[in-house]
């Protein structure tokens, strides 16, 4: 019979050979696996919330299609539920993927919401249904008490949930202090039943989601996944057969996958220009709304760039709201963070460097018009 430490050495062997939909090789996760499959890294927690964010791009959800596919190789007595889709109280179709193991759990699932079963990527099994966001992770815990009769540790991820918005963060903080009572109740029922376990991890790339955090309090959990390590990003550059110098891509996108990719599709300039430029001129722009003057705004965002947590309330909220920014402060980190680099601080850092270097070009040159050449000579 294998050990926990068995299971956990099995899984990140199998994610190790996963290939993302593009056929890419998905790179040097495994702290992330273990933190996430390991119970004793206290990272994610039986019958609770789990809210991981990260910066947009990171990985988040080819993490846990990762996990899932890999483990539906073999039963190893962890489950994986994905649902795609928003949290909004309108009626959308979401799609929820769900392992063979869990097949007792299908049909109950697709009965109480009105879906249809199909087979999608990688033969996971697809329930297609118009559904809201709140109802569909209710039904699945439920359907899971209720038709699942063994032991398993099934962890039910919510992924791209909304919080870019003051409806859509009320939305987000009113489900979580609901549900957060309710699945703690839905976990003890199944580990009675069982000796079970059930976890939600709700998948968040908005960096507002951080205001509601000391609202919420001890309800949830708070964890932050970060980009790539200095060490994968050649790795992951040699997948993408990009000839540009490692040092250069690290000092632009700090190992964001996302935007390794699109560099690899795009090519830097065009990149740099739709990507990071673009939104930077227009945190400029929101600055000087801000403050009124130019003195005043070209100072203020040079106070953000040699200190981004000393930068001012309203100016890192527009670095938030535009995810430039990210907090990452109290969080539990499920990721290694870079150190010693100046875009990363104690409570914030800037989601990826180029966003640092091309406003402290900006800030050099007092113009928001600077090309990616001025950039990469201030690197």
């Amino acid at each position: 019979m294998m050990t926990s430490k068995d299971v956990i050495v099995k899984i990140i062997s199998a994610v190790k050979n996963y290939r993302t939909p593009l056929g890419v090789k998905f790179v040097d996760r495994e702290l992330e696996v273990e933190k996430v499959i390991n119970e004793e890294e206290k990272a994610i927690f039986n019958g609770m919330i789990n809210v991981l964010y990260g910066p947009k791009g990171c990985g988040k959800t080819t993490l846990f299609r990762a996990l899932q596919s890999t483990i539906e190789l073999e039963d190893l007595g962890v489950d994986v539920l994905y649902a795609a889709g928003e949290y909004e109280e309108t009626p959308q179709l979401i799609k929820l993927y769900i392992s063979k193991t869990l097949g007792e759990v299908l049909k109950e699932i697709a009965s109480t919401i009105g879906g249809s079963i199909e087979v999608g990527f990688r033969d996971l099994n697809v329930i297609s249904a118009p559904i809201t966001f709140f109802k569909a992770a209710k039904v699945i815990v439920e359907s899971i008490v209720k038709k699942l009769r063994k032991k398993r540790r099934v962890i039910v991820v919510i992924d791209e949930v909304r919080a870019d918005s003051e409806e859509h963060l009320s939305n987000f903080r009113g489900w979580l202090e609901v549900f957060a009572n309710d699945i703690g109740y839905i976990n003890l029922d199944y580990k009675d039943k069982t000796g079970g376990s059930i976890a939600i991890i709700a998948l968040v790339s908005d960096a507002l989601v951080a205001e509601i955090r000391h609202i919420i309090g001890p309800k949830v959990t708070w964890s932050f996944m970060w980009n790539l390590p200095r060490k994968a990003v050649k790795e992951l550059a040699e997948e993408l057969h990009l000839n540009i110098d490692i040092d250069t891509l690290w000092k632009l996108t700090g190992g964001n996958p996302r935007a390794l990719h699109v560099i690899a599709i795009q090519g830097v300039e065009k990149w740099f220009k739709e990507e990071i430029l673009k939104d930077v001129r227009n945190l400029y722009r929101d600055a000087l709304e801000i403050f009124r003057d130019r003195e005043v705004t070209w100072r203020e965002l040079e106070r953000a760039t040699c200190n981004i947590d000393d930068a001012s309330i309203s100016l890192l909220r527009s670095m938030l709201r535009r995810n430039m920014a990210i907090y990452i402060g109290a969080a539990t980190p499920l990721s290694e963070l870079p150190i010693n680099e100046p875009w990363i601080k104690e409570d914030y850092a800037y989601q990826i460097p180029a966003y640092y270097y091309t406003l402290r070009t900006m800030i050099s040159k007092k113009s928001i018009n600077i090309t990616l050449n001025s950039v990469l000579n201030n690197l």
